[in-house]
């Protein structure tokens, strides 16, 4: 079974509900979420935990395949049903028998599909493409969207009835902003997925990373650590390896809440050390570690600047 990575109290309720939907290996499971949250990992996690976890798991991404082919390939279709069609091809819902199919992105499924994959749930009958014949199948049915179906249905994009069917147990996967604590071992899990696990991350690179906003989530988390990796030659990943809208963004007010519960002396002093090295670094890098043509970009005598440097541990790339 594929790991949930993550301690986070909105995590461990996840995978409490996910236990508890295991117990029922035939129910309909519905997952929301952004983006990049990990719903077909976590659709994945429902399967492997029930009884039909020795049968195969079938992942389809409805956004990518074309009206015709997402109804041959789901209702397989007999020799003769259309140009091409030299033989006879189940599709997948019949070859997933006992098993789990997944549909990733159910919101962009055609209603002439919609309809047939009606059918199937209400009456566990298949009938491939230009074909009389039905055939019995016993699978479990786990759909995935990015946008609201209930949102959808009231504006006639996603046909109600069908929503009623696939919406009987509803999942939402959290956003990585809504678990920051995890951003830590989500990174040791992704440094020993790719063979890096001797990598390091200085304690300001990780806060950078924790208090970052993350539109694409997981995804997003992901591939700047494989990036990272590809390019790092040191050994350490550092603040200034950090591309610049993480260092920019983390200069907001929202992301100094947690000082909050600190006595004001302690969270200001804390808040402006963070503030001034932050913004020093990320003028630093913007001038190509120009001492003269930062500290004349931001306003301050190149003695000052060099001072702070010495103070913050800021490190000087030599070209």
């Amino acid at each position: 079974m594929p790991d949930i990575i993550g301690e986070s109290p909105i995590i461990n309720e996840l995978k409490n509900l996910l236990i508890r939907i295991s117990n029922d290996a035939n129910v309909p499971v519905y997952i929301f979420g952004k983006s990049g949250t990990g719903k077909e990992l976590v659709a994945r996690n429902i399967h492997y935990m029930s009884d039909r976890k020795d049968k195969p798991f079938t992942p389809i991404n409805c956004a990518v395949l074309s009206d015709d082919l997402l109804e041959s390939e789901l209702f397989g279709y007999v020799k003769g049903a259309f140009t091409g069609a030299i033989i006879n091809k189940p599709g997948l819902i019949e070859i997933s028998e006992g098993g789990t199919i997944f549909f990733d992105e159910i919101s962009e499924m055609s209603p002439r599909v919609q309809s047939k994959l009606l059918r199937v749930i209400q009456d566990g009958v298949v009938q491939p493409v230009g074909s009389t014949e039905m055939k019995k199948v016993d699978v479990r049915f786990i759909s995935a969207s990015n946008q609201e179906l209930s949102k959808l249905v009231k504006e006639n994009k996603f046909r109600e009835d069908l929503f009623y069917r696939l919406n009987v147990v509803e999942v939402e996967v959290p956003s990585l902003t809504a678990r920051r604590t995890d951003i830590p071992l989500l990174i040791e899990h992704f440094k020993t997925k790719y063979n890096y696990a001797d990598l390091l991350f200085t304690d300001d690179a990780i806060n950078i990373l924790i208090n970052y906003n993350w539109p694409g989530n997981i995804r997003e988390l992901e591939n700047l650590i494989r990036k990272l990796m590809a390019t790092n030659t040191g050994g350490k990943i550092s603040i200034e390896l950090l591309p610049e809208k993480m260092i920019s963004s983390n200069l907001s007010a929202e992301n100094i809440s947690h000082l909050f519960k600190e006595d004001y002396k302690t969270a200001f002093n804390h808040a402006l050390t963070n503030f001034d090295k932050s913004y020093l670094e990320y003028h630093l890098k913007n001038n190509n570690y120009n001492i003269s043509k930062t500290a004349d970009a931001i306003g301050l005598s190149r003695v000052s600047l060099h001072k702070k440097i010495q103070e913050y541990s800021i490190k000087i790339p030599h070209n």
